[in-house]
């Protein structure tokens, strides 16, 4: 009961989508406007960080890691989930990655009018630091205990922010 969730995005359009979200779920979710490169809240606030499909699109994940570093309270967990490249690859990594590079944007343009949208995600779905070199960057911003997951298509990023002095 006493749980606190607030959610932040950038994107006022993707707010109030969330708004809707919250009404039918009759959720106590409060969602604020703001940049994860700024984030509008004291230090050591949070207990829990997540961060879903969206900080490849961060114009510095280095930055964004500091701030996250610093509103979590000492030992607080950070979880992000994002697409990456696989270290292994399969029949269903090669057949993702053709329907990723190629199916997806023409269906996801047919749908919705944006290819292009569809054609990013592919690309820097390909280019953004995966697996160690993920953790890497979350280390040099001070995370510890930090490990991933590996999806296939996708990565779950786990680490802890330092316990303090």
């Amino acid at each position: 009961p006493d749980l606190k969730i607030t959610g932040l995005d950038l994107n006022s359009e993707m707010l109030a989508r969330a708004e809707v979200k919250k009404l039918k779920l009759n959720s106590s979710i409060q969602f604020l406007r703001g940049d994860v490169l700024r984030l509008p809240f004291s230090d050591h606030s949070f207990d829990a960080v997540t961060f879903a499909f969206g900080i490849r699109n961060v114009s510095s994940v280095e930055t964004a890691f500091s701030e996250i570093c610093r509103v979590l309270k000492p030992g607080g967990r950070l979880g992000i989930l994002e697409f990456g490249r696989p270290q292994r690859q399969s029949l269903l990594t090669r057949s993702f990655a053709f329907y990723q590079s190629h199916l997806l944007p023409l269906v996801g343009g047919l749908l919705t009018g944006d290819s292009q949208a569809y054609r990013y995600l592919d690309a820097s779905s390909k280019t953004f630091p995966s697996g160690e070199e993920f953790l890497s960057k979350m280390k040099t911003a001070g995370f510890e205990e930090t490990r991933s997951i590996d999806l296939s298509m996708a990565y779950i990023y786990l680490g802890n922010s330092p316990d303090g002095p």
